[in-house]
């Protein structure tokens, strides 16, 4: 046990979250944050959560990390969008020769493109049991093979080799205020693209959810309504509150509430009742100003905003980290992926 607790301390781990607005990373070793770092990537170059322009992705990443030994570490990325698929799903309980033969059935009716098209990992929760007899309950997720090829390809041409992608969303889960979290809670990640949410039941993911919009859509829009350039919206943006910009974007509000409530309606049909106690939200949207106090007066929940950095020492305390904390937690939770 010392000795893999040893091994563990011994190699860093580095998340590397590749956004919409940005490429942010974190190196841990263990617990202790040693390095980060943000790199602004051109609108366009990331649309929904999916990259569309591999050779700009793979620039950005190599000027960001040449003052960084990536081979001294273990690099852990992630996917995004409404082409990565999480699903929960039930299917009988077989032999492990027979379990693939019925997930790619299952995985199959529930893709939006050819199974053939498509890779897949899948993670067994618990078996329950119904009037059929006993069932495994499975986390599934899947993608496009051509998009996991290429994000490979992103690393490979600055020579790194990564140790694995994950979905977006499900490495937040691994920071310390939802690990901790023992009542039913929806975690939902602002970004500047993409909306993703998460319902947790007892510890288990039943929901998942991605929404094309974001940050960039509230800045478009102001953009749109003050006649001002998008840089111009967007730092207009930031120094303001939810209250202020609510005139220009009552539409984004609305449509974000409308889809919150329509997971809980699906949690009620599942449940009989509403059982998330409580809202979790990040990303970099989640900075705004007020934006705790308004969803809690519409959701009618206590509404709270995840510290990514609590049970993480940092290596050197700096204000501007605090400040961007908020922006680190897909990050941190996949550089956790050694510790967990």
């Amino acid at each position: 046990m010392l000795v893999g607790a040893y091994k563990l301390m011994s190699r860093a781990w580095i998340g590397i979250d590749i956004g919409t607005s940005g490429i942010k990373f974190v190196k841990l070793k263990g617990r202790v944050l040693e390095e980060w770092g943000f790199k602004s990537i051109p609108l366009g170059v990331i649309a929904a959560g999916l990259i569309k322009d591999y050779g700009a992705v793979s620039k950005a990443l190599s000027s960001m990390f040449e003052r960084l030994d990536f081979k001294r570490g273990k690099v852990v990325t992630c996917i995004g969008g409404r082409d990565v698929i999480i699903r929960l799903i039930n299917i009988p309980k077989v032999e492990n020769r027979e379990l693939k033969k019925f997930l790619d059935w299952e995985i199959g009716r529930n893709l939006p493109f050819s199974l053939d098209e498509a890779v897949y990992d899948s993670y067994v929760l618990r078996s329950v049991f119904d009037e059929e007899g006993e069932k495994l309950e499975i986390l599934v997720v899947a993608t496009k093979q051509s998009i996991v090829e290429g994000i490979y390809n992103v690393f490979k041409n600055i020579g790194i080799e990564i140790e694995a992608i994950e979905a977006s969303l499900l490495p937040i889960l691994r920071v310390d205020e939802l690990v901790e979290e023992k009542e039913s809670f929806m975690l939902i990640d602002i970004g500047a693209g993409t909306v993703d949410i998460a319902v947790l039941h007892e510890m288990r993911p039943i929901l998942f959810r991605s929404l094309p919009t974001g940050g960039n859509a509230i800045t478009s829009a102001l953009s749109a309504s003050l006649n001002l350039d998008f840089n111009k919206a967007e730092e207009l943006k930031k120094g303001k509150s939810i209250i202020d910009l609510k005139p220009y974007i009552e539409d984004i509000l609305a449509d974000l509430i409308g889809e919150i409530m329509h997971c809980f309606d699906y949690i009620i049909g599942q449940f009989k009742e509403n059982v998330v106690r409580s809202v979790y939200i990040t990303g970099g949207v989640s900075s705004l100003k007020g934006l705790e106090t308004f969803l809690e007066d519409q959701l009618g929940i206590p509404v709270k905003k995840i510290n990514p950095l609590k049970g993480i020492h940092l290596k050197k305390e700096t204000e501007e980290i605090h400040v961007f904390r908020n922006r680190l937690g897909l990050a941190i939770g996949l550089a956790l992926r050694g510790v967990y």
